[in-house]
């Protein structure tokens, strides 16, 4: 332990506190008031990245957690979208349809036609179905 520093203590108690002359106070003012001036200079002059770097931190920080869900959703997309078939590899996967002949359709066209008709003698013999 250093033995010097109760007795550097007593001795500085000792000292009385001298006010700080008119004029030197004004320098020192002066010149803690331009330092700021140049401090606030230079707050505007940062560099381009180091502005950009703080507006993401000022954006992300509220709320890193969500941030980081929603980044790690948008690399799960990227590695779905990338691993998949593309363009024409894709569209040869599907299989085509079934071509029908017109014979097929026309007996489609009858039977929806024939059924509508079934729809439109229901609603004119039984016009109001909930007294059944």
């Amino acid at each position: 332990m250093n033995t010097d520093l109760p007795d550097f203590e007593k001795r500085l108690s000792a000292v009385t506190l001298r006010p700080v002359p008119d004029e030197w106070r004004a320098g020192i003012l002066a010149a803690a008031g331009r330092a700021s001036l140049t401090a606030s200079n230079q707050k505007g002059k940062r560099d381009p990245r180091q502005r950009v770097t703080s507006f993401f931190y000022s954006l992300l920080w509220p709320h890193p957690r969500a941030w980081a869900a929603l980044a790690c959703l948008w690399v799960v997309i990227a590695v779905l979208n990338l691993s998949g078939p593309k363009g024409d590899a894709l569209l040869a996967n599907t299989a085509p349809l079934p071509h029908r002949t017109a014979e097929a359709l026309l007996a489609d066209l009858d039977r929806l036609i024939s059924r509508n008709r079934l729809l439109v003698w229901e609603e004119n013999v039984i016009p109001d179905k909930s007294k059944l």
